[in-house]
């Protein structure tokens, strides 16, 4: 059996709540096409929105631990309604943070200007949440060859100038 839109709902409601540790979603993003394995077209904003993810995120909710994490990978288009029924899911102070990851996009239209980055939308159920950072240090020779522009911005009169030290690169 393939999957279908509209399945995670379902699919998720066989889950014990409070059982699962990380949900990586990577939900139709309401783009208003018909793909080959799916149509990803809705009525309205408020259709993808009440009837696809809200019960879908709610049950993500039921399902993760209090440590839990959620991590959402939409569109520019879509993840500002995303982030608002996070919200409304999570609660506004369970948010961690926005991800902008370069994705490549589509650059070669010549008539409007083209996204290049997807977005992840990353929440925790509640403070308690699981987090283990990766860390590596730069390397001498990146940091050798960074270009560095100190600006200093000031918000004076509108008679005076922005910045008032441009830097400089090096």
């Amino acid at each position: 059996m393939g999957y279908e839109v509209g399945q995670a709902e379902k699919l998720l409601s066989t889950v014990s709540t409070e059982s699962v540790d990380l949900i990586y979603a990577d939900p139709p993003y309401n783009t208003g096409r018909d793909f080959f394995h799916f149509d990803d077209r809705f009525t309205s904003v408020e259709d993808y929105r009440d009837k696809l993810m809200l019960p879908v995120l709610r049950q993500c909710h039921r399902v993760l631990k209090p440590t839990g994490s959620i991590v959402i990978h939409v569109e520019p288009r879509i993840s500002h309604h995303i982030r608002f029924m996070l919200d409304d899911t999570f609660g506004p102070n369970k948010f961690v943070n926005e991800v902008a990851w370069v994705s490549g996009g589509n650059h070669h239209s010549t008539k409007q200007m083209q996204r290049n980055h997807d977005t992840l939308l990353i929440y925790k159920k509640n403070t308690q949440f699981f987090y283990e950072p990766e860390y590596l240090p730069y390397r001498q020779e990146d940091i050798d060859r960074a270009k560095i522009c100190s600006v200093s911005i000031s918000l004076r009169s509108s008679s005076s100038p922005i910045l008032e030290n441009p830097g400089s690169f090096h």
